[in-house]
């Protein structure tokens, strides 16, 4: 079929057009002068209202979901909210038709009654789904001949085991068997680069892989075909292949380096017109691998060409059937759990769809009420059936080695009783490693990984470890994601471990470079005290990369703050193949049994300035794994200052719901040493978890350098610009006595800033005061190698915002009312020169017509 790339000629009218709407601009210019001072008016008394207008932008990419009972919240969410005007909430509702067909009889001759089946983002599921898609699509053909199968991107790639294991081909065997007519490519399709789908997988399928945005970025030519035309019927069918616009960011970018993906919208609208005008197509509909909230798809939909009559939608494993106008748009979920089912009536007299229907088919076998939804299928069950003895024997080879005597394994709630999600696991810390190390590969800016508990189901085996054992561990075969969060997001996500929709506590698997410290005692959202990633402070101002399944980029697993990362990227990679390939590159395994996260709860306040011979009193908890193959420390060692050196039994009683195992109350006595910041220490051998925090102790009198004193010793004097501020502003802090371009830190408990003085050894630094100090007394500390000093500040408590009066409430009308004049004139001019520009364009182009 012919390429021919086809640019529209310019259309003379439009020169015409365009002086008149000149002109019409600078009359309409001219009449807003008139009156800017009664429009800063209008403005001030809040009269004047914007016009809103609606997006059919749809849902947000919520990412994949995942209906094993490894979701807590199981399920495809659909496009919610956003759904456009006239979707259906309900994905296996009729959503009506275009329009009541006519009860003529002879016209009922000429009307053929054509179906189009859809799948998306199967992701070789062969013993989940195949032999029901493959037994309703027959049922569905036996009902009306008149029935096309068709496809819109992702059926290779992020598999599950069974169909990972042989690279797919079972799968690409099994749409074969299915009849599948045409298809979308998709992003997954080009997990192992373009040149093993062009040469491997496309000469494998029976069937055509359409990709009209796929050019080459020297040529411009497409590299696949860009639309199809099949004749069902006597009706003649065209669709157009396209893809994400994300692609470079969701493979190896090396192995796609030759390909431009070009605009959804210019794709679909020239092919469009193209199937109806030149090729002679009766029907134009689209196989898009993207969806509602993917780049560029509200653009497609909203500015979609006439001729286009329906979208079979993918990649934001959403479920939806909608129409807009007299267009279809439908998504079937994830997995095989829908079929997307669209009814045409086509009028050959007439050449035009007298009728049309939408819905998705739900595939459930034990919830559906589809009377042809059926589970078996001679041909799909016996490649199926195949390809799991060959999983079998494949998934035997031995890709690591557990060494030594403790295993990863998921959590217990005693002795015997697998499966604590509540509870830290050796094994959710090497799952999220192994991620962290796979997505680092093309995003290496990534942060840190999490993965959910309830996502891990066998533990793994001491010894020889088999890719089988690894897929039995992670069955899911979930999409590995980026998520853009901020700082203060980053400690909600952590936050979010207790959950509030169930009232428990579902424990994340997180990667060995993150620690955290909580308050057990802490109400919900204001539990984490501490957070740390590569031993750096997180900064609730910052902005991290965040890596973490498809499931919990959903939203799943109670992480309702996915949704709103700034931005959430699929990386075309999977679990599975994540911690096979991280367990080949690191050969023998053992786990790191320091702890992630620590609970510590001040007994006695974390902020008070304490004299020495008070009590400290702290009680310390999840200092032990929830596991009986993993030791667990008798005692705590805990330092204060350079004095204090004390052990306190920890207590191995287990939890069933919470990660507290390992408990321990701290009780000292404040030591008599020199004042300021003390540190203090907790140590626990076994693990080798060690948490270092601080003490703030009021300057000792009998210490403190006395005037005339030894004048060899080191005297550090600090001072602050002002003895009393209010949290979150800023206060300078000067010093005096150190050495020249001395490193010095400067704390309140916590650091404010870390400096370096100057020449003479003095320091001027401006610090900024935490928005959540509480006010009180304080101790404003700077410490170096060659001493320490400290100054007392008192902190206040910020002003509400509601409580601050302005003075002048006329300053801005004021201001805005001084510039009327200045406006009105620039507005005249503009206007003046518009209508002189459309005039002269206006007398052009009548003079053109003229000639």
């Amino acid at each position: 079929m012919a390429l021919t790339t086809y640019l529209p000629a310019q259309d003379p009218r439009r020169a015409s057009r365009l002086a008149k709407a000149i002109t019409a601009g600078g009359l309409a210019l001219a009449l807003l002068g008139v009156s800017p001072a009664a429009q800063a008016e209008t403005e001030e008394n809040g009269e004047i209202t914007e016009q809103e207008v609606g997006e059919n932008s749809g849902a947000e990419n919520d990412g994949t979901g995942n209906d094993s009972p490894e979701n807590d919240d199981a399920g495809s969410s659909g496009i919610g909210e956003d759904t456009p005007e006239g979707g259906e909430e309900d994905p296996g509702q009729d959503a009506g038709d275009i329009d009541e067909q006519d009860d003529d009889p002879e016209a009922e001759d000429e009307v053929v009654e054509l179906q189009i089946l859809n799948i998306n983002d199967f992701h070789g599921r062969l013993q989940e789904s195949a032999s029901t898609v493959a037994c309703t699509v027959d049922a569905y053909r036996e009902q009306n001949p008149n029935t096309l199968f068709t496809g819109s991107g992702d059926h290779i790639g992020a598999s599950t085991f069974t169909s990972f294991i042989q690279q797919d081909e079972p799968t690409i065997e099994a749409l074969n068997a299915m009849g599948l007519d045409v298809t979308s490519i998709g992003n997954h399709e080009f997990d192992q680069g373009a040149e093993d789908f062009d040469s491997r997988v496309m000469p494998l399928s029976d069937f055509t892989w359409l990709g009209a945005n796929a050019r080459h970025v020297d040529t411009g030519e497409h590299l696949y075909e860009p639309y199809e035309i099949h004749e069902v019927g006597g009706v003649e069918v065209g669709f157009i292949g396209l893809n994400t616009l994300d692609m470079p960011r969701l493979v190896s970018p090396d192995g796609i380096a030759h390909i431009e993906w070009t605009s959804l919208t210019e794709e679909a609208n020239f092919y469009a017109e193209h199937l109806a005008e030149v090729e002679g197509a009766d029907v134009v509909v689209l196989l898009v691998h993207e969806g509602y909230g993917g780049a560029g798809f509200a653009e497609l939909i909203e500015n979609a060409h006439p001729a286009i009559d329906a979208v079979f939608s993918g990649h934001t494993h959403q479920t939806y059937a909608v129409q807009q106008g007299d267009m279809w748009v439908t998504q079937g979920g994830e997995y095989g759990e829908y079929l997307s089912h669209l009814e045409l009536a086509f009028d050959t007299a007439a050449g035009e769809i007298v009728s049309s229907e939408a819905r998705l088919i739900d595939l459930n076998l034990e919830g559906t009420t589809d009377g042809l939804v059926c589970g078996s299928h001679p041909e799909v069950d016996a490649i199926v059936a195949e390809a799991v003895e060959v999983a079998d024997q494949l998934g035997s080879e031995v890709v690591a080695t557990v060494e030594g005597e403790i295993p990863f394994a998921r959590a217990q709630s005693g002795p015997g009783e697998p499966d604590n999600r509540a509870a830290a696991s050796t094994l959710g810390e090497l799952v999220a490693d192994a991620q962290l190390s796979a997505v680092r590969r093309t995003n290496p800016e990534a942060d840190f990984a999490i993965t959910n508990s309830g996502g891990l189901r066998d533990d793994l085996p001491l010894g020889e470890l088999s890719i089988r054992d690894l897929g039995n561990a992670q069955p899911f075969a979930n999409t590995l994601m980026v998520g853009t969060f901020t700082g203060e997001q980053v400690y909600t996500i952590f936050e979010q471990q207790w959950r509030e929709d169930q009232g428990r506590f579902s424990r994340h698997g997180q990667s060995s470079n993150v620690f955290y410290t909580y308050d057990p005692e802490a109400g919900f959202g204001e539990r984490i005290t501490g957070l740390w990633i590569e031993g750096e402070p997180v900064d609730p101002a910052g902005t991290y990369q965040v890596v973490l399944n498809s499931h919990m980029a959903g939203g799943g697993g109670g992480l309702s703050i996915a949704p709103e990362a700034a931005q959430m990227q699929d990386t075309g990679q999977n679990d599975l193949e994540a911690i096979v390939d991280y367990a080949r590159e690191q050969a023998v395994l053992q786990p790191e049994l320091d702890r992630g996260g620590i609970g510590v709860h001040w007994v006695t306040g974390e902020h008070e300035v304490y004299a020495p011979g008070d009590e400290l009193a702290i009680d310390v908890s999840s200092l032990a794994w929830s596991h009986e193959d993993i030791p667990v420390g008798e005692t705590l060692q805990v330092q204060l200052g350079e004095t204090v050196l004390a052990e306190f039994d920890i207590d191995a009683t287990w939890f069933e719901d919470s990660d507290e195992r390992g408990r321990a109350e701290v009780r000292l006595e404040v030591p008599e040493e020199s004042g300021g910041q003390l540190p203090l220490v907790l140590t626990e051998p076994v693990t080798g978890t060690e948490l270092a925090l601080s003490v703030q102790v009021e300057e000792n009198e009998a210490q403190s350098p006395s005037p005339g004193g030894d004048e060899e010793e080191t005297s550090v004097s600090v001072s602050v610009s002002s003895e009393e501020v209010v949290a979150g502003e800023a206060v300078t802090v000067i010093a005096s006595g150190f050495e020249a371009e001395e490193d010095v830190v400067v704390e309140l408990n916590p650091v404010l800033g870390e400096f370096t003085t100057d020449a003479s050894g003095e320091l001027s630094a401006e610090v900024t005061i935490p928005e959540d100090t509480e006010a009180g007394e304080y101790l404003l500390t700077v410490t170096g190698e060659s001493g320490q000093g400290a100054a007392e500040l008192t902190v206040l408590a910020p002003v509400p915002a509601a409580d601050l009066a302005t003075e002048d409430e006329g300053t801005e009308d004021d201001s805005r009312l001084a510039s009327t004049g200045a406006t009105i004139t620039a507005v005249v001019l503009a206007a003046l020169l518009l209508l002189i520009a459309g005039g002269f364009m206006f007398y052009r182009s009548r003079r053109n017509a003229a000639a």
